[in-house]
């Protein structure tokens, strides 16, 4: 017992150690991360659906081992991760209002890669926005930081240590603004004025620690050394919360596309890859890229991006996007005209033909003699009543066994519920006229069929709309 307590005081001390050599590498953190651009060569993103309301992100980052990071001393290490000394390398950003589940990091031969925990992420952070001001006040007026305001100080290091439900850049540059720190005229507008340069890129750093955690690695201190490093999470996405139930019908129906937008860093790489996968049932209409913060001077409007679209499949490609900004990639999908809708649409066109052809026929399933029943009551002929109640139920039973199959894949299904939602009202439809052949007096017998046919030929119209949708859906470019 003992030697496992020295054990452990040994290694939290160790933790502490690497905790600390980490922040005093904040500004060679920095340095790296400005020039990610130099050393982050190829950046691919492959997103797949996992299921209904979860994506599957597997980032591939190809890279060459910068010499500027600080390196960490061989004795602060984690146990069993490398023989020879580590760097820190920052990677990308993460969101901290929609954190990643299932996050995996590792190398090119599968191995785990150590990175650096929340907590010291958070302080990291802070050192770097407090020594970009503390840079901006030596150029200025060559005062330090700490000793001209010491609360100022303070509050940028806690700036990207707010929690997650107070994390808005732009509510913490506002509360930077409405204090004078004990700064001089021309120090202030250096830093708070939103006219000034210097200013602008310090607001872009505030809202980039306020709202983000910086994903950093370790890697071998190898200069020069291209290696690859993949990065596998779940991200969970949301619909529109905006759409009204007209447009929301319409996507549900396969009447028109099905947006997905998410967030990615197109610009962090030299050149950027993003392949987009959709289960089966589903067709790739479109997929284009955008910035979210629209920019005069961005390029993006120049150098448009290759895209390449197939049925289940889409590849996009950019290359030389400014750094600084994140961006959307759009994505517009469709549902294919599977072999359920097809045997639906079938089974529906059935029930409405049937029940056009009982309901101007009426007179067959009524004896002669039944005028003369006093209570009016129908009498049917047995064999004409027992075979067209039987078709009825013959196309109840195809309908249910369609839908009994569930697609494959829960996007699909997804997509496909009004349609099933549809097909059960023909079901619905095909099972009443059954009833009605047996219970239905002959004054209403008529008039019920009439109000079925006419419900199954709408529903049977709309079938027919998403079928032609569906098929008519093709990729809006293979290419550009």
């Amino acid at each position: 017992m003992p030697n496992d307590d020295a054990d452990n005081r040994t290694t939290a001390a160790s933790t502490w150690d690497l905790q600390i050599a980490i922040i005093e590498a904040a500004k060679d953190v920095a340095v790296a991360w400005s020039q990610r651009a130099l050393w982050m060569n190829r950046r691919v993103d492959t997103l797949e659906f996992k299921d209904a309301a979860t994506l599957q992100f597997q980032t591939s980052i190809d890279i060459t081992v910068p010499s500027v990071p600080l390196p960490i001393r061989p004795e602060m290490q984690t146990p069993g991760y490398a023989e020879g000394p580590i760097q820190i390398l920052p990677l990308m950003c993460l969101k901290k209002n929609s954190l990643s589940i299932g996050f995996d990091i590792y190398d090119e031969a599968g191995g785990a890669l150590w990175r650096i925990q929340q907590q010291a992420s958070q302080k990291l952070g802070g050192k770097i926005l407090s020594g970009a001001v503390r840079g901006i006040l030596l150029s200025q007026s060559g005062r330090e930081l700490i000793q001209v305001s010491p609360p100022l100080f303070r509050k940028l290091c806690r700036i990207s240590e707010y929690g997650e439900s107070d994390i808005s850049g732009e509510r913490r540059w506002k509360d930077l603004q409405v204090c004078r720190w004990n700064l001089t005229r021309i120090e202030w507008d250096s830093l708070f004025d939103d006219k000034c340069e210097t200013s602008v890129q310090l607001h872009e750093l505030v809202s980039l620690f306020a709202e983000n955690y910086l994903l950093c690695v370790g890697v071998e201190q190898q200069p020069g050394r291209r290696k690859l490093i993949r990065i596998r999470s779940d991200v969970e996405f949301t619909e529109s919360k905006n759409e009204g139930w007209i447009e929301y019908s319409k996507r549900r129906l396969g009447w028109s596309d099905w947006p997905v937008s998410l967030s990615v860093s197109a610009a962090d790489a030299r050149s950027y890859h993003c392949e987009i996968r959709v289960p089966e049932g589903v067709r790739l209409r479109s997929i284009d890229i955008e910035p979210q913060v629209a920019a005069a001077d961005h390029p993006a409007s120049a150098a448009r991006p290759r895209i390449f679209i197939k049925t289940e499949c889409a590849h996009l490609a950019v290359s030389h996007y400014r750094q600084g900004y994140d961006f959307w990639v759009h994505v517009k999908m469709r549902v294919l005209p599977s072999g359920w809708l097809n045997a639906a649409l079938a089974s529906s066109a059935a029930t409405a033909i049937l029940l056009g052809f009982t309901r101007y026929n009426t007179n067959l399933l009524t004896a002669p003699e039944a005028a003369n029943n006093h209570n009016h009551s129908a009498t049917p002929h047995t064999d004409i009543v027992f075979f067209t109640g039987t078709l009825f139920l013959a196309a109840v039973a195809a309908m249910i066994a369609i839908l009994i199959k569930e697609s494959e894949h829960q996007l699909t299904s997804r997509l496909v519920r009004l349609l099933r939602a549809i097909t059960y009202l023909q079901i619905t439809c095909a099972f009443s006229a059954a009833l009605v052949l047996v219970f239905a007096g002959r004054n209403s017998i008529h008039g019920i069929f009439t109000g079925l046919w006419v419900v199954s030929c709408l529903l049977l119209t709309i079938l027919s709309i998403s079928y032609f949708c569906a098929k008519l859906g093709r990729p809006d470019s293979i290419g550009s």
